[in-house]
């Protein structure tokens, strides 16, 4: 069979195979599988989604005081630029305390968890 192939050592049937494998493997992962809080996406229960559009990135100051003690600790390198890390911590908070959480609340939950798995934070 004529064509450009992305990856020219497979035939297309081995290619086809592939795809099949990799497609069935990320079924695995979809939202009917998922058993953690924060991948709340099309789940039932939960209620829609409400959208604010005010125009306003923050809807109090302490939020944008968050936003920008985070974009510090990635400009100083504590923090990943590309919010790997801080994702991950928002995905460990324990999940009664996850649901309880507004958006930068959990943001500034998993900056505390981050600061205090590197040292950086002071055991009170």
């Amino acid at each position: 069979m004529a064509g450009i192939w992305l990856i020219p050592e497979l035939e297309p049937s081995a290619l086809a195979v592939r795809e099949r494998e990799f497609w069935a493997s990320s079924r695995r992962d979809s939202v009917g599988q998922v058993s953690r809080v924060h991948d709340m996406g099309g789940q039932t229960g939960f209620g829609p989604v409400p959208a604010e559009d005010d125009g306003r990135f923050f809807h109090a100051d302490w939020e944008a005081r968050v936003y920008a003690i985070i974009r510090l600790l990635q400009r100083r390198g504590v923090i990943s630029t590309a919010f790997d890390d801080l994702r991950d911590a928002i995905e460990r908070i324990p999940p009664a305390e996850y649901l309880s959480l507004s958006y930068y609340e959990r943001w500034l939950r998993a900056a505390e968890m981050l600061l205090a798995e590197r040292g950086l934070l002071a055991d009170d």
